[in-house]
């Protein structure tokens, strides 16, 4: 969609607002750039001053291009992700999209709610145990909580097989030290084998 590679474009080269709303109206084409025009004439018959906020065009392009039932569509789609098997990377990529797509302005702690409503169990109860407060610091905190369970868990089984493989190469085995078994030759085996035998 022409709006989010805007949107990513416009990240990169970190340009303020003015800059954004310029270089945008410059990329319009065709039935774009003439109803962007009509905007703007109307503005000025209404002696109204012209739209500067990058975000205020975007909501008009979206008033004229993507009718009601695409963005209901859409923001339900954004209510209902979830992250289940995808990682943690993945889930955060999928959420921003669906932010910059729906582009609905709320605040920071609805957003926050949705992505926590989104989270597997373990992660929304940390997020919620660590009284995050904002949509970064649930970025770090997940990514963070991810990678410091992986390395627990590493360093879990890293000790629990140090000690396996101590106890197996002293001479006791978990259970105790074997039962003493008679060395016995085959021939001795033979004579008490006989011996039963007779009796």
């Amino acid at each position: 969609m022409w709006i989010r590679d805007m949107d990513r474009l416009f990240d990169w080269h970190n340009l303020s607002d003015n800059r954004k709303v310029r270089f945008a109206k410059m990329m319009f084409i065709d039935e774009a750039k003439i109803y962007w025009r009509d905007v703007e004439d109307c503005l000025e018959m209404r002696g109204k001053p012209p739209i500067t906020d990058w975000i205020k065009i975007k909501q008009k392009l979206q008033e004229k291009y993507l009718p009601q039932s695409y963005r209901t569509k859409l923001l339900d789609q954004w209510n209902n992700i979830r992250q289940g098997n995808k990682s943690i990377n993945e889930y955060i990529t999928q959420f921003n999209d669906y932010m910059i797509r729906c582009a609905i302005r709320e605040s920071e702690a609805m957003t926050l709610r949705r992505f926590c409503r989104g989270l597997n169990d373990d992660l929304r109860r940390e997020v919620v145990f660590q009284s995050v407060s904002t949509l970064d610091q649930a970025y770090t905190l997940v990514k963070d909580y991810k990678l410091v369970i992986k390395n627990q868990w590493k360093n879990r089984q890293d000790s629990y097989s140090l000690l396996i493989r101590s106890q197996f190469r002293s001479n006791d085995s978990l259970l105790g030290a074997p039962p003493h078994r008679p060395n016995l030759s085959n021939s001795q085996l033979y004579k008490k084998d006989k011996g039963k035998r007779s009796c």
